[in-house]
Parts: structure tokens; sequence; C-alpha cells
């Protein structure tokens, strides 16, 4: 779903439009007045402040706007040929980011129905498994090192009896 259809809003919306939508809605879902589910009404509120923060700015609405529609007429112009860089086809989203955003929303998804605690147990599980790996990270750093200094010194133990016997 994209930020419009949050909003309830069409694509063309004016920036009033768009505020009366926000007003609306987060009056409707906000998790203090809501009478449903607390967590669904903060996850729809999440979403409609993240839809509010970019619409809501001229500037990140119109560059949310071409990562909408990335190959319009209007975006190609816009964007690419105003650095004078010509491109065969208007650029893709990576891999990365496909796969990046997949990831956040099945995050998202995932923890939007666990309660406070259990996030706060799986945020400290996640630092601690980063510090892990940075930790085996070092290790192997350290080795490296170790494995390059000793090379490095019968390199030079070599070149020393070369001298020595010549």
């Amino acid at each position: 779903m994209n930020y419009y259809q949050i909003l309830k809003v069409s694509e063309n919306a004016s920036q009033q439009e768009i505020r009366d939508s926000y007003k609306k809605l987060i009056k409707q879902y906000h998790p203090d007045i809501y009478k449903g589910d607390y967590e669904y009404a903060e996850k729809i509120t999440k979403e409609l402040n993240d839809a509010y923060a970019i619409l809501s700015n001229e500037e990140n609405r119109k560059e949310y706007d071409a990562l909408l529609h990335p190959l319009t007429e209007y975006n190609y112009n816009s964007s690419y040929q105003q650095q004078n860089i010509e491109y065969d086809e208007p650029l893709k989203p990576s891999i990365e980011d496909i796969m990046k955003e997949k990831i956040y929303n099945i995050v998202d998804e995932k923890t939007s129905k666990m309660n406070r605690k259990s996030k706060t147990l799986l945020v400290i599980l996640v630092i601690l498994f980063a510090l892990l790996l940075t930790a085996l990270a070092i290790n192997d750093y350290i080795k490296i090192i170790k494995i390059s200094t000793e090379s490095e010194n019968m390199h030079n133990n070599t070149v020393v009896e070369n001298i020595i016997n010549n």
C-alpha cells in the first residue's frame, strides 16, 4: 500500500486535502481513542505518520512520486537529464533495495503484533548478535594480521640469510 492509499487521497491531492485526511484518520485510529485492538491502532498510526511526513513536504513528496513512478516521462526528464547524463533506460531499483523493503515489511508485520517487552528483548538479541558477529570479525582480522606478520618475518629472515650467504 502506498502513502496516498494510506492517507486515502489521490496522487494529485492538494496539501490541504492531505492535511485534512491525515487529521481525520489520525483522530480515528489514534491508540488512545481507537476502540479496537491497541496494537493495530499503533500500527495504523505509525503508517499514517510516515505517510504524512513524506507527503506533507513538497520536496519529499516529489522524490516519493519519482520512486512511485520511476518510468514516467516527467521523472525521466526531470531527474536524469538534469544531471547531463544520458541513460539507455531509466534506472530501476536494485535487488538490494527490493530485498531491504521486503525484509522491513516482514519485520514490521511481525513486530507489530509483539508487546513492548518482547520488542525490547528482540532488540537486545539483535544487538548481542551484532556484537558477536563483530567479535568474530575482529578475531578473524587479528588472525589475518598475525599470519601476515609471520609471513613477512619469514620473508625478512630469508632475505637476511641470502645476504649473509652471498
